[in-house]
């Protein structure tokens, strides 16, 4: 996947988490939003992108208690208020297009 569709899907990501604030969205909910917005995305490309965001501080998520040799389930997303500050441009994020 092209690096500007990365930056571009991420935006979205903060920018629907923002609106929901102080509410967390599942991935389900984010997957159905961002193919309603016509990005094609799969479950694999959003989990990549959510951890993502997570790792630089914009949002948080919520897991699932797994077993050894279980695969991570992400329950939810939450926004963090670095990540709203970056939604209302009050910080700088080259990883991210709005």
């Amino acid at each position: 996947m092209d690096q500007t569709l990365h930056e571009i899907q991420r935006g979205y990501i903060l920018r629907y988490l923002s609106l929901s604030f102080p509410q967390a969205a599942t991935p389900l909910s984010l997957l159905y939003e961002l193919r309603r917005a016509r990005y094609a995305s799969t479950s694999q490309n959003l989990n990549w992108q959510l951890h993502y965001l997570e790792e630089k501080g914009w949002i948080t998520l919520e897991r699932k208690e797994i077993e050894i040799g279980e695969e991570e389930e992400i329950l939810s997303a939450k926004i963090t208020v670095a990540g709203i500050d970056l939604v209302d441009r009050r910080r700088k994020g080259e990883e991210v297009r709005f």
